[in-house]
């Protein structure tokens, strides 16, 4: 198969307006052959399960680009450039609202998905409501036929990180 490389060099540099979603079966290979070895390899876990994550440089030598890999397959990849806040207003609406799995101050992280793109945009949602909604983490999967897809192998919400 042939990977879009175009479409992963765009999200990795923040331009996800054309974006459909993760390569099905992209392995980690695929990556390296792209972005050259990982900056950063480190035990992590996504969801509620464990996975690499890896960061790659894209265009500079900055880790711009995390990917979390499990069995060689990668799963979800995140830009740190994230895109321009105006990709709020040209999206439909999600699929799905899930609550904050990050805590951020001065504000509720809400987790936009959209299952048709493969895209997963948290959204800071402040409290002084003259400032208006910020994207702050920008995450892409493969595609899925409905939200429910998108479940602990992805996700963990905040309050589940709570040992009591």
């Amino acid at each position: 198969y042939t990977m879009d490389k175009d479409s992963i060099i765009l999200f990795a540099q923040g331009n996800v307006t054309n974006w459909k979603g993760l390569p099905k079966d992209l392995l980690i290979e695929d990556l390296i052959t792209l972005f050259n070895i990982p900056l950063t390899t480190i035990e992590d876990s996504l969801g509620y399960y464990p996975a690499i994550k890896y960061g790659f440089a894209v265009d500079n030598n900055k880790e711009t680009l995390i990917a979390y890999v499990r069995q060689k397959h990668v799963i979800l990849i995140e830009t740190k450039i994230l895109p321009n806040q105006i990709l709020l207003n040209q999206l439909p609406k999600p699929d799905v609202i899930l609550p904050n799995e990050i805590l951020i101050e001065n504000a509720y992280a809400a987790e936009y998905i959209y299952c048709e793109k493969g895209l997963n945009l948290t959204i800071a949602k402040y409290f002084n409501k003259k400032l208006p909604d910020k994207i702050i983490r920008c995450r892409g999967f493969e595609k899925m036929n409905n939200s429910n897809e998108f479940d602990g192998r992805y996700y963990k919400s905040f309050d589940d990180l709570i040992s009591w």
